[in-house]
């Protein structure tokens, strides 16, 4: 049978080459939404549907459930983040804002309107952080406390219900815009590129397992 997928932050890093991934291996129709989807590679592909979106904002998820309750996913992956980088008293609090709403706020609106709604849905999977959920990182201090915050959340849904499958993916340093240049990961080799990620996800998607957080930092997987 084919299956339907929706992945959130689309159009570059992760959330493109898991949408790549999916397509090379001809799963199903892809549903991808990211606030700069047009600049995606996939836009025009005949399997994928593409939705411009800027999940930041509250209300711009009304209009995206309409069209999720019309796809009817079975899977869903949400890989948009970001968030201000520097000392957070010099950071305006609207970009602290920012980062929760996109961060946090979002995929828990997700989680909870796809349990209310989306009765296809088999699983959800949110990307989280190996470093800033599991640390202190300095000088990303909002996109860190909405990590740590992600990481809650699944634990305590899987808490509440067991068979629930919702997943939290914890890669590390990727090669991303998110990631300064000049930043020391890339400087000692600790970056990993985000195709070698989405090909470690979409496996783990697949398997049928009790693992439901899993940690990876190429090559090294585990659960805490």
């Amino acid at each position: 049978m084919l299956e339907r997928i929706a992945i959130f932050g689309a159009s570059r890093g992760l959330g493109a080459a898991l949408a790549g991934q999916w397509i090379e291996q001809k799963r199903g129709p892809c549903w991808l939404t990211a606030r700069n989807i047009a600049k995606s590679v996939f836009v025009g592909h005949n399997l994928v549907t593409t939705y411009s979106c800027d999940l930041a904002k509250p209300e711009s998820f009304l209009s995206v459930a309409d069209q999720m309750l019309q796809f009817q996913p079975h899977r869903i992956v949400y890989a948009a983040g970001g968030g201000p980088y520097g000392l957070f008293e010099e950071k305006n609090w609207n970009d602290h804002l920012w980062a929760l709403e996109l961060n946090l706020l979002r995929p828990m609106q997700l989680i909870h309107f796809a349990l209310q709604n989306l009765k296809n849905t088999q699983q959800v999977v949110l990307i989280g952080s190996a470093i800033a959920e599991a640390q202190e990182d300095p000088l990303a201090t909002s996109y860190s406390v909405s990590k740590h915050a992600l990481k809650s959340l699944i634990y305590n849904l899987r808490a509440e219900k067991k068979s629930l499958d919702v997943r939290l993916y914890s890669p590390g340093y990727m090669d991303t815009p998110l990631l300064p240049k000049n930043a020391w990961p890339r400087k000692q080799g600790l970056v990993l590129s985000p195709s070698s990620v989405a090909q470690d996800l979409y496996r783990w998607m697949h398997e049928q397992t009790e693992e439901f957080h899993r940690i990876y930092q190429g090559g090294v997987r585990s659960c805490p």
